[in-house]
């Protein structure tokens, strides 16, 4: 039976965790005046989450799905300008925002540095909705570069830099620290080059710079890895990337049932196994895992 140890830092953060206070309250709300509860969008990126709020007759909806006289629930990581704007347009539409604040801070600032004149460098993925609600919100240039700093990407980066005269970087809030870093060394350098004016804010969350860290730790030191978490989830995708790359025997899941009967012989043939979540996980499905995992 192999041991089975549990990252220090491991599953939801604060902002999952206010989200999904806020929605239980939202359900009650919805339940005292009558009015069915909507989610805009998946609130957290964990189906299996999501299905079990669906379970007690909250609908997930997209924007052609919104109506009056509903409870709203915008998703932790924000709507659009556009779609914000279109909430708006309902006369008896209770909206409860579960934004996370960190990210509520990345529009403010893209919002003002944007109208300052600044062209807006974020390091993220463009189709994330994290994303989406940020570049919503720019008014000028803006550049979206990929987590994955490939040539080509920093060749775009280049490129936008070299035709405008001051930047203003921030990240989604999953990215990586040293992705980051590596992107902010890339202007620096070629602002010195070009004398254009540069400034950035460190975005990326604490709770995923932590969990990545410990995540890495772990995984040097066990047998195997095992990391949860929906296969949506940028924040997930990223503690994978990581934890692979220090270990060769890391599986990622949603559920105990999708270690293949190979995967779990895996398991039983090792000593110790380092169990990790992503940020949309709860702690109930941490400690399943963690008991199946135990029960091998």
């Amino acid at each position: 039976m192999p041991k089975v140890v549990t990252a220090t830092y491991a599953g939801v953060c604060f902002g999952v965790k206010r989200a999904v206070d806020i929605l239980d309250k939202a359900l009650d709300t919805g339940r005292e005046e009558g009015r069915p509860v909507l989610m805009f969008g998946p609130l957290i990126h964990n189906p299996r989450f999501i299905e079990s709020y669906r379970d007690r007759g909250v609908e997930i909806v997209d924007r052609s799905g919104i109506r009056d006289h509903a409870v709203i629930v915008i998703r932790s990581h924000g709507i659009t300008r556009d779609e914000e704007e279109y909430l708006k347009t309902f006369s008896d539409l209770r909206i409860i925002d579960t934004t996370c604040p960190f990210v509520q801070r990345i529009h403010r600032l893209v919002a003002e540095r944007s109208r300052d004149g600044w062209a807006i460098v974020v390091l993220g993925d463009a189709a994330h909705a994290e994303v989406e609600g940020f570049v919503s919100r720019i008014d000028g240039p803006y550049f979206v570069h990929p987590p994955d700093l490939s040539d080509t990407a920093v060749t775009a980066l280049d490129r936008f830099l070299r035709a405008h005269e001051k930047f203003f970087a921030v990240a989604q809030t999953t990215s990586q620290p040293d992705h980051f870093r590596q992107l902010i060394e890339r202007m620096g350098s070629i602002c010195r080059e070009t004398r254009c004016a540069f400034e950035y804010q460190n975005t990326v969350c604490d709770a995923t710079f932590q969990r990545q860290e410990t995540a890495r730790e772990l995984a040097h030191a066990m047998d195997a890895m095992v990391v949860i978490g929906g296969r949506n989830s940028s924040n997930t995708a990223k503690l994978f990337a990581i934890v692979s790359a220090e270990n060769p025997r890391s599986f990622w899941i949603e559920a105990p049932a999708d270690l293949t009967a190979a995967d779990r012989e895996t398991l039983r043939g090792v000593e110790a196994i380092g169990l990790t979540a992503g940020a949309s996980t709860p702690d109930d499905q941490i400690t399943e895992l963690a008991e199946f995992l135990e029960a091998l």
